[in-house]
């Protein structure tokens, strides 16, 4: 059996390592979700309004966490449909601006918009 020389070797490990290497940046990104979640901008406190997502993980357990003008947050279990929508209706308790979050099971935000409640 002939000998390597260390040249042979050294192509050897590093041809699969750089291509390894290279494949993974594109692996990682093919998987990545992009989601958007939005809803109308003014909604009337006695009414409500729904907001909607798409391209959220199918059948996810997702919360969504709604900030009041007074900075205190209140966070609603909800799961995502099988086709990767979401749908979620919000009754705002106060006047003012706030803001919804759609988060994944570690708490990590996936999505948010804003909307004022009026009168």
């Amino acid at each position: 059996m002939p000998s390597l020389s260390l040249r042979q070797v050294v192509c050897r490990v590093t041809r699969p390592l750089i291509l390894t290497l290279a494949v993974l940046p594109l692996l990682a990104s093919a998987q990545k979700v992009i989601s958007s979640f939005s809803g109308p901008s003014l909604v009337a406190k006695a009414k409500g309004a729904e907001f909607t997502g798409r391209g959220f993980v199918p059948n996810a357990a997702v919360s969504i966490s709604i900030r009041s003008p007074d900075g205190s947050e209140a966070h609603y279990s909800a799961v995502v449909a099988a086709d990767g929508q979401l749908l979620y209706r919000v009754l705002p308790k106060s006047v003012g601006n706030h803001t919804v979050t759609v988060l994944d099971s570690s708490g990590k935000a996936l999505s948010t918009t804003k909307f004022q409640a009026i009168q």
